[in-house]
């Protein structure tokens, strides 16, 4: 079976080509989405963008397996993290209209949040991934990370795992659960 080394890929990336449209206000996105590949080893990639109800940037390129085979705008992908996108344009919506001040310390919002009454965490370190909670230490029992409420009350009473606002910590399995009930608790909908 044929195999590429580093060089042969980066000679392939530099070369890849880009198939879709740009609205002519969009050019330099499908420039950045060119460089992707040539200056950032992207592999394969589609973006489509929508503005007002019509697509504005619909772009394809590089290759979507091993095989070679090309990378269509219809090619199957996994979503991982997609909620925490979401989550933080609600979080900067709310902060825009001035529902929520992400300086705001989060033991204002959420009492019951035991790290929050310890340390000064703010909803801006929640959003950064910098609350020091990105894991929950006691064990659940399997299927409680599809009860909210059991994941809340796990993580209310979590210690936070390094000084809050201190440092970066990807907050994989909790940052849904932290954002979510900020934004449940800043719009009464809890």
């Amino acid at each position: 079976m044929w195999r590429t080394y580093l060089g042969e890929i980066s000679t392939l990336i530099s070369e890849t080509k880009i198939i879709g449209s740009t609205d002519s206000r969009f050019r330099n996105v499908r420039d950045a989405f060119s460089q992707n590949f040539s200056s950032y080893g992207e592999k394969g990639a589609s973006l489509c963008v929508i503005v007002d109800g019509q697509i504005v940037v619909d772009l394809a390129g590089g290759i979507a397996n091993d095989s070679g085979d090309s990378w269509l705008p219809s090619t199957l992908v996994n979503s991982f993290s997609v909620g925490k996108g979401v989550l933080s344009i609600v979080l900067a919506s709310l902060a825009t209209s001035g529902q929520v001040n992400i300086d705001e310390p989060v033991r204002i919002i959420w009492p019951q949040l035991r790290a929050a009454q310890e340390t000064p965490i703010t909803i801006r370190d929640i959003a950064g991934h910098r609350a020091g909670l990105p894991a929950i230490s006691e064990p659940l029992a399997n299927g409680d990370l599809y009860q909210w409420a059991t994941v809340i009350e796990a993580i209310e009473k979590q210690e936070p795992w390094w000084t809050p606002g201190s440092s970066h910590g990807y907050h994989v399995n909790t940052f849904g659960f932290l954002l979510g009930e900020i934004i449940s608790r800043s719009t009464q909908l809890s």
